[in-house]
């Protein structure tokens, strides 16, 4: 167990939340978090529907015409990612890859 907890402190900042979102959110033992850490995003602070309009500014659903952009549904893309692996916590969202 000390090994372990020697593990987690070692982190930085950004895997500590992550590990923290597995054990805490998850129910994930410590090691089984440790091992899972790099498939885990966190997107600190944000909602679901801020993430989804990042990743639509980012181009992750495609190119999207200036005109068309006010169209756009950002709360039903939330509601899509909360079904694809991305849950939204109070410190932010996290998505399971």
């Amino acid at each position: 167990m000390i090994k372990i907890n020697k593990k987690l402190e070692a982190l930085n900042e950004y895997d500590q939340k992550k590990a923290i979102y597995l054990i805490e959110e998850q129910g994930y033992e410590r090691e089984q978090a440790l091992d899972e850490i790099d498939n885990i995003f966190f997107y600190e602070g944000m909602t679901l529907k801020e993430v989804a309009e990042e990743l639509v500014d980012e181009g992750c659903f495609g190119e999207v015409p200036e005109r068309l952009s006010s169209y756009i549904d950002f709360e039903a893309i939330a509601r899509d990612l909360a079904m694809d692996g991305y849950h939204e916590t109070d410190k932010g969202v996290f998505e399971y890859r």
